[in-house]
């Protein structure tokens, strides 16, 4: 007897600590994820749309409507934001002639309610929680990719590049996205198990398949049928299980030309309400530690060199088509550094400029490579025969004297300073130095 009221005691104190609503979370009920539609809905029908349109639009993962028993009674929980943040918590039942206002959330592309489906109880073991994602448009297309090695027991390691970079080049009239990853233990020929996510093959009406480019010739030419897609093992999928994700090596192949890489993808987007099509192209590229050059842009002040900048954006122009990231593609390029100034440093006055070679081939000793230094943009050392060697104001040996560094006007407005950086082992490198102004 004594048990018995000490284990009642023990429930009543858990229920006068817990709120009836929070120890009903701690129930497990059946969980079903499902997707709410209202892509094209007028706003004042989303204002006021009646519960028995709510479940009548209601679809499982695959698309499929889910049937609610029409003596059904439905708990409205809580609301969450995109990043899982509770927007709003409550717990009423809906009447049957009640209309709901789903258009409070309407500054984004979608957000998630949670509805109680069954007695009405909430305590009932047989109730069924919908986890509901409401889609009031098309998101825009957010993409992250992941990088596991597998050894021969299946056991993962998710490898984490040092940096990821997106770029566009083009080949032929072809637009194609590229990623870089950079991995600086990375060892030519390693393969990895690469995993995509895709935030519109999340929407019900968007089908994503992704196919290898030898995969996607035969959708072109022959039909979906024919071809094989890898969606089913890289997209939106559990990249810690076993053999998660597409194997293959993604060596950046030799030079600037992508069009020869084997490491390519086709991402064909299908709106399954249209039959409409978008396609998509990828490529997928792991590297090891890239040369660059650092730069600096000082001003005089008080008698010391002191820093002007704030921010700094790179790019690389690769035959005149923009990528962004800084030597991704090696020296085939110009590299612009764009640097913004800090508050109150005007961007029409002249600045002093220094430049330091970074590479893991020599050491990161590159300055002692460098055998001459140009204003202007030049293929080739003979073709720079004539232009004045400013490698000594550049990249000066001492940096002990006041002031230090080539000076000149950098401001963007006036196309910044070109240079280019020549190398005793016959590479070069070509930059675009730009000023911009303060803009907080």
């Amino acid at each position: 007897m004594k048990k018995f009221i000490s284990v009642l005691l023990a429930v009543l104190m858990l229920l006068s600590i817990c709120p009836l609503t929070s120890f009903a979370t701690m129930l497990s009920l059946k969980e079903i994820d499902a997707a709410l539609v209202l892509n094209g809905y007028e706003e004042d029908v989303i204002k006021a749309m009646s519960l028995t349109e709510v479940l009548r639009l209601l679809k499982d993962e695959d698309g499929n409507a889910i049937e609610i028993a029409p003596d059904a009674k439905v708990v409205w929980a809580h609301f969450k934001d995109d990043a899982g943040n509770v927007i709003r918590d409550e717990y009423h039942e809906i009447r049957e002639d009640e209309t709901l206002d789903l258009s409070e959330f309407s500054y984004t592309t979608g957000y998630t309610m949670e509805l109680i489906v069954g007695s009405g109880k909430q305590l009932d073991r047989g109730n069924v929680r919908y986890i509901v994602r409401v889609y009031i448009s098309v998101p825009v297309e957010n993409r992250e990719f992941f990088l596991y090695t597998q050894d021969e027991e299946g056991n993962r390691t998710q490898i984490i590049p040092e940096k990821m970079t997106e770029f566009y080049n083009s080949q032929s009239g072809t637009t194609i996205l590229s990623v870089a990853a950079q991995i600086l233990d990375h060892v030519p020929g390693t393969e990895y198990y690469l995993g995509m996510t895709s935030m519109k093959a999340q929407h019900p009406n968007v089908k994503l398949d992704v196919y290898t480019m030898e995969e996607y010739s035969k959708y072109a030419f022959m039909g979906p049928e024919y071809a094989a897609s890898l969606s089913d093992s890289m997209l939106n999928v559990d990249m810690s299980k076993t053999d998660a994700g597409h194997k293959s090596c993604f060596d950046a192949p030799d030079g600037s030309d992508l069009s020869d890489m084997k490491n390519m993808f086709a991402l064909v987007y299908t709106d399954v309400t249209t039959n409409g099509r978008l396609v998509e192209y990828l490529a997928f590229i792991v590297y090891d530690e890239v040369s660059d050059i650092k730069v600096q842009l000082l001003d005089e002040i008080d008698g010391t060199m002191q820093d002007v900048t704030l921010l700094e954006v790179n790019e690389v122009d690769i035959q005149n088509v923009l990528v962004q990231g800084s030597g991704i593609l090696g020296v085939d390029g110009v590299h612009n550094k764009y640097f913004m100034l800090q508050d109150g440093m005007p961007a029409d006055a002249e600045y002093y400029c220094l430049f330091d070679t970074l590479s893991k081939e020599w050491d990161d000793n590159g300055n002692s490579h460098v055998t001459k230094a140009v204003i202007g943009h030049f293929n080739s050392l003979k073709e720079a025969a004539e232009a004045e060697d400013i490698k000594d104001a550049l990249i000066p040996v001492d940096r002990t004297s006041v002031p230090l560094g080539y000076k000149a006007d950098y401001n963007s407005a006036h196309q910044g300073m070109k240079f280019t950086v020549f190398y005793d082992d016959g590479t070069l490198f070509k930059m675009n130095i730009c000023v911009l102004p303060y803009d907080p």
